[in-house]
């Protein structure tokens, strides 16, 4: 009779140890290319939508400089008062985007954590969520500051990885990303290079949506400080 061959015992624990160490290099850079892949499409989603809301609603009111401008005012001792200028906030958000946004639901959140500067967030705002379980918030300052997170509440909530920030700034007729174009990603000053753009976002990740916009089309580069 021929002997037949077979793996033993020890060889069989050895292969499964070696897939299981392999398995934990790889899995994570894995989970992390496609979580980067993930973000990457929320935020083309949400800026293409965003930017064509504001298009179909300047159809039915006009231009965006003439639409209704909130009254606010900034106290250099306490900043904004943002409770006082969340029901003017509202009133900009349901007659000027929701009706032309594709969304679930909205209610008054509020914000977690502090502001990118490190202040502290007090009030309530608007949230938007939509039903790729993002979500926007907005709140009143010297523009409409819309804090996306491209996955909601979920972790990790940091600037840069799932939180960005974008301004409508037609409060103040600045039309800083264009001709008449007043939407775009929080607008750190005049770079004029793809590594200024790229410093700014390693030193404040709060500026780091202007680097996916301006320089990268919304994608992860392989120096993007994830």
């Amino acid at each position: 009779m021929k002997k037949k061959k077979a793996f033993t015992l020890a060889e069989v624990l050895i292969t499964l140890g070696i897939i299981g160490v392999v398995a934990a290099m790889t899995l994570p850079i894995l989970i992390q290319k496609q979580q980067k892949i993930a973000i990457s499409s929320s935020l083309k989603k949400f800026y293409s939508a965003m930017s064509q809301a504001i298009l179909l609603s300047e159809n039915d009111n006009g231009p965006v400089k003439y639409w209704y401008r909130p009254n606010y005012e900034y106290d250099p001792d306490v900043g904004y008062d943002y409770g006082k200028y969340n029901a003017e906030s509202k009133i900009v958000l349901d007659k000027y985007l929701l009706p032309y946004l594709k969304y679930l639901k909205t209610d008054e959140g509020r914000l977690p954590g502090t502001t990118p500067e490190g202040g502290t967030i007090s009030g309530a705002f608007p949230t938007v969520y939509f039903a790729d379980g993002s979500t926007m918030q907005i709140k009143l300052g010297s523009c409409f500051d819309m804090y996306f997170d491209a996955n909601g509440a979920k972790k990790p909530n940091l600037y840069g990885r799932d939180r960005f920030i974008f301004y409508f700034c037609y409060v103040t007729g600045e039309s800083m990303y264009g001709k008449n174009k007043f939407f775009g990603p929080v607008y750190p000053g005049n770079l004029t290079t793809r590594d200024e753009a790229l410093k700014k976002c390693k030193d404040s990740p709060s500026n780091c949506a202007y680097l996916l916009y301006k320089f990268d089309n919304w994608e992860f580069k392989k120096d993007y400080p994830w």
